[in-house]
């Protein structure tokens, strides 16, 4: 009860991907077998330019057709997408790289449609859902409280998304390695949910909650029933506060369609051996809460404003 669930780890190791091209022209690279293509000889060719959108290396494309030597995409993600999917719930194919790829954009369900991994067409850059099976929501197995709906979503097919009947003590918890994610990257946490026409008791507003916690102090803490009372703000030093919080009024959204929360955001630096905790409670007041449609949370690349 109160616990913040933990996400699937990675074995490999966050890197840099990238690759240069260097030799003579109209000679081949010994390395990648890519062929120099003719330029100015009294300019330079840029053959590891940096790509401003993403800061990950890429080969030059073709001058006459626009086109990159190898995927581009590729080459930004290899690195990471082999070890996800051996998580995947049905088959990938693999009959070429067009199809291989095409699959990984339009996203793979994991652990029995608790997750689901994709590739930002635009980015190359990693992304993730957890569905309402892969949180943790309080009370959530007691009928009186909660229920699990099957509903036809336009995305995702038939899923299975929590319904809130009632409660006063409102609390979703989660949590996600960022070794899963794409480095060097920010991210944003994004909870997806619904309002129906007859919700009631969304007057005080909801709490979101981030934090970086090891993921053994996780197991330990999910075993505590005070969990709750870890989640507040406590400052390390001169530092930024180890928990940040943000509230959010549920009261004024529209009804009868999704909307976005904002839980937090934060860069994937490889050197913080850490997972993401996330939380979203609502008990100011004690006032009875009804009425709410949980799809998931959204780890995505924030987009530059």
């Amino acid at each position: 009860m109160g616990q913040c669930a933990l996400g699937f780890k990675a074995n490999t190791k966050l890197g840099e991907i990238g690759f240069q091209a260097s030799g003579k022209l109209g000679e081949s690279n010994t390395e990648t077998g890519l062929k120099v293509a003719d330029a100015d000889t009294k300019t330079p060719l840029k053959l590891a330019d940096t790509d401003p959108k993403t800061g990950f290396k890429v080969a030059d494309a073709d001058p006459k057709t626009g086109l990159f030597a190898e995927s581009r995409i590729e080459h930004l993600v290899s690195f990471k997408y082999e070890d996800i999917i051996k998580a995947a719930d049905t088959p990938i194919d693999r009959s070429s790289k067009d199809k291989l790829f095409a699959q990984l954009h339009s996203g793979v369900y994991l652990n029995q449609k608790k997750q689901k991994y994709w590739i930002d067409k635009e980015s190359g850059l990693n992304c993730f859902m957890l569905f309402s099976k892969g949180l943790s929501i309080n009370w959530v197995d007691d009928e009186r409280y909660w229920a699990w709906r099957l509903i036809e979503d336009p995305e995702e097919g038939r899923l299975e998304m929590a319904e809130l009947l009632k409660v006063s003590w409102l609390e979703v918890n989660g949590s996600l390695d960022p070794a899963l994610l794409s480095p060097k990257t920010m991210y944003e946490i994004v909870y997806i949910l619904k309002l129906n026409e007859e919700a009631y008791g969304w007057e005080s507003p909801v709490t979101l909650k981030t934090r970086f916690i090891d993921g053994e102090e996780i197991r330990k803490l999910s075993l505590l029933p005070s969990f709750r009372e870890k989640w507040i703000e406590v400052h390390v030093g001169d530092g930024e506060p180890d928990i940040k919080m943000r509230k959010s009024s549920l009261d004024n959204k529209p009804r009868g369609q999704w909307i976005e929360l904002v839980a937090g955001e934060f860069y994937t630096n490889p050197a913080i051996m850490k997972h993401i905790c996330f939380s979203l409670c609502g008990y100011e007041g004690g006032k009875w809460k009804s009425g709410l449609l949980m799809k998931g949370v959204v780890f995505r690349p924030k987009k530059h404003e």
